[in-house]
C-alpha cells in the first residue's frame, strides 16, 4: 500500500501537488508528523521561496535530520521539488550568503545566469533532456516539456557518482533533474506541468 507524505514546514504549493496526486487516484496527507513521514512509503518536499527560510523552518520542525535519516532507507522514495530540490544540496548563495542545506545531492545552488534576452525568474514551459535509463525508463535520451519558475539553480555535479542527471536551457544549461538511489529531484513543477507532470508523479509513485 502506497502511504504518500507530502512535507509541510512552511512553504510549498502543496495543495497543488496534493490535487495532482489525487487526480492519479492516490491519497496523500499533508503533515509534519514524524510518525506519519516515518510510516510512509513515498515522501515529496516541495517548496516556493527562499532558502534559507526554508532550512530554518525544516530545523525548527525537527525535519531536516528526519530527511537525512529517511534517505538512507532504500525503501523510502524521496522526490524534492523546486525549492525542495535546492534545499537537498550542500548550500545555496541566495540572499547573498551562503546557508547550509541538507547535502544529500553533492553540489551547491547559485544564481541562474541572465540577460536582456533571459529575464529572472526563469517561468515557463521549457524542456528537459532526460538521461537514458531516467525514471520514465527510456533507452535513450529523451525530451520532454515542464513548468519551471526559478531564479536559482543545481551547479554542475563533481563528487555524486552514479547520478542521474537531465538538463535544462535558458542561457546556459542548469541541472533540472537528478535521480540516485531512492532520490529524485526536480528544478520544474510536475503538479503544474499537465500530462507530462502527471506521468512524471505517476511513475514516481509506482517506484
Amino acid at each position: 500500500m502506497k502511504k504518500i507524505v507530502i512535507i509541510d514546514y512552511g512553504m510549498g504549493n502543496l495543495h497543488s501537488i496534493s490535487s495532482a496526486i489525487r487526480r492519479l487516484g492516490y491519497c496523500s496527507k499533508i503533515s509534519f508528523s514524524e510518525d506519519e513521514i516515518l510510516d510512509s512509503s513515498h515522501i515529496i518536499l516541495p517548496g516556493v521561496g527562499e532558502f534559507r527560510k526554508a532550512m530554518t523552518n525544516l530545523k525548527i520542525r525537527s525535519l531536516d535530520k528526519l530527511i537525512i535519516n529517511i534517505s538512507k532507507n532504500q525503501k523510502t522514495k524521496i522526490l524534492g521539488i523546486c525549492l525542495g530540490m535546492q534545499i537537498l544540496c550542500q548550500s545555496s548563495e541566495e540572499g547573498n550568503t551562503k546557508t547550509n542545506g541538507l547535502g544529500l545531492i553533492k553540489t551547491d545552488v547559485v544564481k541562474l545566469e541572465s540577460s536582456d534576452d533571459y529575464k529572472l525568474p526563469h517561468i515557463g514551459f521549457n524542456e528537459v533532456c532526460f538521461p537514458k535509463e531516467s525514471i520514465f525508463k527510456n533507452k535513450v535520451s529523451i525530451k520532454k516539456d515542464f513548468y519551471f519558475i526559478h531564479s536559482f539553480c543545481l551547479k554542475e555535479l563533481t563528487k555524486d557518482n552514479n547520478s542521474l542527471i537531465g538538463y535544462s536551457e535558458y542561457k546556459n544549461r542548469f541541472i533540472s533533474f537528478y535521480q540516485k538511489d531512492n532520490l529524485f529531484a526536480t528544478q520544474f513543477h510536475p503538479e503544474k506541468s499537465q500530462s507530462n507532470g502527471l506521468s512524471f508523479l505517476k511513475l514516481f509513485l509506482e517506484l
